[in-house]
């Protein structure tokens, strides 16, 4: 991680494919749902980070 200043926040980056946000997230929401909203993350950015936040816990999700 290389940050430009110490008081900037890290950034993060993905990059597989499939945690593309308007692909799996905006277009998966809209074929749903008939619509979207504001912002929508990857389906599967959002497991990727859950199974970071849960990996060694013994009580996971």
């Amino acid at each position: 991680m290389i940050l430009r200043r110490e008081s900037e926040p890290p950034k993060t980056v993905w990059t597989d494919p499939l945690c593309n946000a308007e692909a799996h997230g905006t277009d998966m929401i809209k074929s749903i749902l008939g619509g979207g909203f504001s912002y929508p993350k990857s389906l599967y950015a959002v497991h990727e980070a859950l199974t970071f936040a849960v990996s060694g816990k013994k009580k996971k999700l």
